[in-house]
């Protein structure tokens, strides 16, 4: 949790404080189970979401409806695998992994009409969001399972065979 304050270097706002407060919550974990001879299960998660509140852009009027909202980012990703071991005679391997990002943006004073008075020499902004617009990026991955054959590097002797999970 940290708080911020933006100070604007020009305009009508120049060395006002804006505040801007964040909280992430990170955190990562991994299991690694030996179930039996040769086959292990391994779980992974880990998470950066992050929300930041208060002034979002560089402030252009005293007007909060012009700079300030609520932006959520980054989000949880997850993977599993699962390694069979067959003696010498080689190994199977499966894996899947899932990835969620998001980037959504949402301005305070969206039910505000805006008013721009662009006046030689006096600039003001005021009712909805200039700078900010209701914006929003989300994007998920998953992981598949693609068949393949590992070539041996000459430094195993019995040159096993592989099935490996591509994500």
């Amino acid at each position: 949790m940290s708080d911020d304050n933006i100070v604007p270097l020009s305009g009508p706002v120049v060395n006002q404080k804006f505040n801007q407060h964040s909280v992430s919550n990170l955190w990562a974990g991994k299991l690694t189970f030996n179930v039996a001879q040769g086959t292990t299960i391994i779980g992974t998660m880990f998470a950066d979401p992050q929300t930041n509140t208060g002034a979002l852009s560089v402030p252009a009027s005293t007007n909060p409806n012009t700079f300030s909202g609520r932006r959520d980012v980054g989000g949880t990703d997850y993977a599993g695998r699962a390694n069979q071991l067959f003696g010498s005679f080689g190994i199977l391997t499966a894996q899947y992994s899932h990835h969620v990002d998001r980037f959504n943006t949402t301005p305070n004073g969206t039910d505000v009409i805006r008013v721009t008075d662009s006046t030689p020499g006096q600039h003001l902004d005021a009712g909805g969001s200039p700078d900010l617009s209701t914006y929003t990026f989300d994007t998920t991955t998953t992981g598949k399972l693609v068949a393949s054959i590992t070539a041996a590097t000459g430094t195993d002797p019995v040159q096993a065979v592989a099935i490996a999970a591509v994500p």
